[in-house]
């Protein structure tokens, strides 16, 4: 009889070793957002924990085109037909890098949802319709916070303060948040009149900045990417 390999585990203690090898991959890449996630703002600004997404880092896409290689959507649910939809440039957060159909069925992919979990992303690929307003209202600007016109984060308030609010209906907050903007100099409010939770709670900032920031932005906010190996990649590419 051939004797097993001295090198062979058991299938339950190899089960036990990826499980815990899986466990350190997640650690480490928790870690890395962690540490890695929030952008700079100038010493006056106030950081708001409970906005975090107002303040995080985002993955440059890993769809760029470097010489003639056209890069290739891959992937659950990219479907058929998709077609490379070259951005403003490689570090342009907003334009979908692929694209199929055409007029009122041309839809687009989110950039940043198509990234991978452990680049800020969501690991799927999201078709959104470019004709009416889900991919540019409803999805890159009210949920990922990202302008059209810049193609880069909006600007988070300078400064909150709480207020209270005259003849509160039933089931309505008693004070409300509101945030400092940049460009406007107001106060706006930064989160619902309703006593309940949203599921983007930065939806309501994100709302005033689409409509007035006009792609100003504040001065001083840098950090803007999350400087991975894509972006190493993307850096050295167009240095040559």
């Amino acid at each position: 009889m051939k004797r097993p390999s001295s090198d062979t585990q058991p299938l339950a203690k190899r089960r036990k070793t990826d499980i815990a090898i899986e466990h350190a991959r997640e650690a480490e890449t928790a870690n890395v957002l962690d540490t890695v996630s929030q952008r700079t703002f100038p010493s006056t600004i106030t950081v708001d924990s409970s906005f975090s997404l107002f303040y995080r880092r985002f993955p440059v896409s890993s769809h760029f085109q470097v010489g003639e290689a056209v890069p290739v959507l891959k992937g659950k649910g990219k479907g058929t037909g998709a077609t490379y939809n070259p951005p403003r440039d490689a570090l342009d957060l907003y334009t979908p890098r692929f694209v199929r159909g055409s007029g009122r069925e041309k839809v687009g992919v989110c950039p940043i949802c198509c990234e991978s979990v452990a680049r800020g992303g969501e690991g799927k690929v999201l078709w959104l319709s470019m004709k009416f307003s889900a991919f540019k209202c409803y999805h890159m600007q009210y949920y990922h916070g990202i302008s059209a016109s810049t193609g880069l984060p909006f600007s988070p308030p300078t400064a909150f303060r709480v207020v209270p609010r005259p003849n509160p209906g039933k089931l309505e907050k008693t004070k409300i948040k509101q945030g400092h903007c940049h460009k406007c100099k107001k106060w706006v409010a930064v989160e619902g009149i309703k006593d309940m939770d949203a599921k983007v709670i930065e939806l309501f900032w994100w709302k005033h900045a689409a409509a007035c920031h006009q792609g100003s932005r504040l001065a001083g906010e840098g950090d803007i990417y999350l400087e991975d190996d894509t972006y190493r990649k993307y850096v050295e590419a167009s240095d040559t």
